[in-house]
């Protein structure tokens, strides 16, 4: 069955790349600006016109398309919904106090920290410089059509923005966000002439016109209600977690100056505020918790690391001196933590119940789009921030595992392995390792013979062929658990060439490899000679 469809997303980028057709705007950074094109979805744009208050809402994905003079002087915002009302704006900055009348002006204007919630990177940049501190509305339409909001977007840009400064479309460029899912079709229609643009659009949009709706098959509730076979694979994170426990030496328990809470929930708030600016984060999937608290609750870490980008590292401080570097008295840009604070870590409401931490202060705050990193940053955060303000180490703090986290006995036998045997127990579970070498950024999974604290690894078969094998001179190594996609340890390892030249050396390492690829046809004197002929043999050593 196939159905017509109404407008979509991938409608409007056509249609915005055929305006940048028309309008002959180049791809990348402009002479004096850039139009930035990206898709999000929650957005809340506040702003005042004259003595007026708006506040737009947009709870569905919605294209965002912002235009602004590198000085930040005049700028263009398109909030292109499927769902009606779209609304285009133009504004410009720092308009003058005295008006017509001869008089002062009321000040009409939010400064953009507390009105601008939008996360276009370029509006955000001028925002953090201080370029645009303040805004006035210079005219703003809502439309019914989708399409005929990006028209107007562009003739509200061209008209409010690059009239004002005597430009061209021609002289902004254009940078898509990699939300925004543009492709080479759109880069396509967009460095077309007018006429070809919209023939090519009409054809897109005519070829992708119908969809097919597969039939629905039914199944019996027996069917539907099958139990699933439980995945036996040990999380990644927590892996990671246990190995930054052991590389730090931090024991299991409460420790001497505090703790380290290791939680899992989901639906998570967090709230906080970094100078005059509030901050809201929020985590829907299921989420690891790190928290590392001193017991006095001067200092404390919190990690959330989430399964889809970002995860979040903070590092705070409680009641931070009133006075700063002004002399003057701060105005208070602290929320209490039992209205900024909605996690539900067990040992940060013990002391947020206590009154031990009535106020907190934002160190510093990072996201990350690797969880993997964000665990790595944590471990640094709280060595940097929280342990080294009070001269401590890791191992004066202990680590608590919640229930909640699902926590385990390899976790635990992890968390107590130093560096090196933690590499001998990876060897022993593992059939393949997978190898990065210097000379590609690719990661190969390569099967090895491992003896004497010495990894062998085979590069000429077609099934295992290291790029460029006889340069090899460092590479980065990983074990997996055997039988499991989840990470063991990872770790360097020096990197030492066995060629044929050393005949009598590859001969006695080929015939261990042979030994373990017992699936090679021939016998191993055959095959030691065809390998040798055929490449090299790599001796990795691990770096401890």
């Amino acid at each position: 069955m196939a159905l017509r469809k109404v407008v979509g997303i991938s409608d409007v980028r056509l249609h915005v790349a055929r305006n940048l057709a028309d309008y002959e705007v180049p791809k990348g950074p402009g002479e004096i600006g850039t139009l930035s094109i990206g898709l999000e979805r929650n957005i809340t744009r506040t702003f005042k016109a004259h003595w007026t208050g708006f506040k737009l809402l947009f709870p569905n994905p919605t294209i965002l398309l912002s235009a602004t003079l590198l000085n930040g002087q005049f700028w263009s915002e398109g909030y292109i919904s499927l769902q009606p009302p779209s609304w285009v704006l133009a504004f410009r900055r720092d308009p003058p106090k005295a008006r017509g009348s001869g008089g002062p002006r009321p000040d009409d204007k939010l400064g953009l920290e507390a009105s601008i919630e939008t996360s276009l990177a370029q509006r955000h940049k001028l925002i953090d410089s201080g370029q645009i501190p303040h805004e006035e509305l210079i005219r703003m339409e809502d439309f019914d059509d989708p399409l005929e909001a990006v028209d107007e977007f562009f003739n509200y840009t061209a008209w409010y923005v690059l009239r004002a400064v005597e430009a061209e479309w021609d002289q902004l460029g254009y940078l898509p966000e990699p939300t925004i899912g543009w492709g080479a079709d759109e880069d396509h229609v967009a460095e077309l002439e007018t006429r070809a643009a919209a023939a090519e659009e009409k054809r897109l949009i005519t070829t992708r016109d119908f969809v097919d709706i597969p039939p629905v098959v039914l199944k019996s509730r027996a069917e539907r209600t099958v139990p699933q076979p439980k995945a036996d694979a040990p999380n990644e994170v927590l892996s990671r977690i246990a190995r930054r426990l052991s590389d730090y030496e931090v024991p299991k328990g409460a420790g001497e100056l505090g703790t380290l809470s290791i939680a899992q929930e989901r639906n998570l708030t967090r709230t906080f505020k970094a100078h005059w600016t509030g901050f809201k984060l929020l985590f829907p999937k299921p989420t690891i918790l790190l928290s590392a608290i001193l017991s006095d609750g001067t200092f404390w870490s919190e990690g959330y690391i989430s399964p889809q980008p970002p995860s979040w590292v903070l590092a705070f401080r409680r009641d931070p001196h009133k006075d700063r570097g002004s002399g003057g008295p701060r105005p208070d840009d602290k929320l209490g933590l039992e209205a900024s604070i909605e996690i539900s870590l067990a040992q940060r409401h013990k002391l947020i119940d206590s009154g031990q931490i009535p106020h907190e202060e934002l160190i510093r705050m990072e996201d990350f789009d690797d969880p993997l990193e964000a665990v790595d940053e944590f471990f640094n955060y709280t060595a940097w921030y929280v342990l080294r303000a009070v001269d401590a180490e890791w191992d004066q703090l202990g680590y608590v595992p919640e229930r909640s986290a699902g926590w385990g006995a390899d976790e635990d036998r992890l968390a107590t392995l130093p560096i090196g045997p933690a590499i001998e127990e990876g060897l022993k579970k593992s059939d393949i390792i997978w190898v990065t070498p210097d000379t590609s950024n690719l990661s190969l999974p390569c099967w090895f013979v491992y003896r004497n604290g010495k990894i062998f690894v085979l590069s000429a078969e077609p099934q295992q062929i290291v790029p460029d094998a006889r340069n090899v001179r460092e590479a980065k190594v990983s074990l997996r658990w055997k039988g499991r996609d989840a990470r063991l340890v990872d770790f360097d390892a020096s990197v030492r060439v066995i060629g044929p030249e050393n005949q009598a050396e590859f001969h006695e390492i080929g015939a261990l490899l042979v030994a373990k690829r017992q699936s090679v046809s021939g016998t191993v004197e055959d095959i030691i000679a065809r390998w040798m002929s055929a490449g090299v043999i790599l001796e990795l050593t691990p770096r401890l």
